[in-house]
């Protein structure tokens, strides 16, 4: 993490919003969480994708713009059976896309504050809505309840395309 970046992005950026884009639940035509009652393993990522600076035109005013720095992030977890160690089988997938759009109030002087930031504070922000949106779709949805853990900064370092892994019961 380059500290001198993040401190200039945070300079520059106040958090305006954070929704969800879309989501998906893919379950396994093999898997009925309700009648089944097996171990399985909770992998979840979080990845920032995509980054940028829109400028916006005031309706009521067309001279006024304010321009909007905009973080797109995938999210996801997935249910696997975990008595399957090399190729274990998919048992229920979860993605969603999160933006996250900050006010830009003071210049930026380069794109890369802006990938720094999308790297750790972005995902920051969006981490709670994640955690809800989960709970409440493994609720819906009767499948083993997930509880995302606290966010820590290496869960979106340089392997973020690595999915993280925690062990739960699915009759818990």
């Amino acid at each position: 993490m380059d500290k001198t970046l993040i401190d200039e992005a945070t300079r520059c950026l106040r958090v305006l919003d954070v929704y969800q884009r879309d989501a998906v639940v893919n379950l396994s035509d093999d898997y009925d969480p309700v009648s089944e009652s097996q171990d399985v393993a909770i992998q979840y990522r979080i990845r920032p994708i995509d980054c940028e600076i829109l400028t916006i035109s005031d309706n009521n005013n067309p001279e006024s713009k304010s321009e909007i720095g905009r973080f797109k992030t995938v999210c996801g977890v997935r249910l696997v059976n975990s008595d399957q160690e090399d190729d274990p089988e998919v048992l229920c997938e979860i993605t969603t896309n999160f933006i996250s759009d900050y006010a830009v109030v003071e210049k930026i002087s380069d794109i890369s504050v802006l990938k720094e930031f999308g790297l750790y504070n972005a995902p920051y922000h969006i981490w709670p809505y994640f955690r809800e949106f989960i709970h409440s779709t493994c609720s819906r949805s009767r499948l083993p309840l997930v509880t995302i853990p606290m966010f820590r900064i290496s869960d979106t370092n340089e392997n973020s395309e690595e999915l993280q892994e925690d062990k739960q019961k699915s009759s818990e």
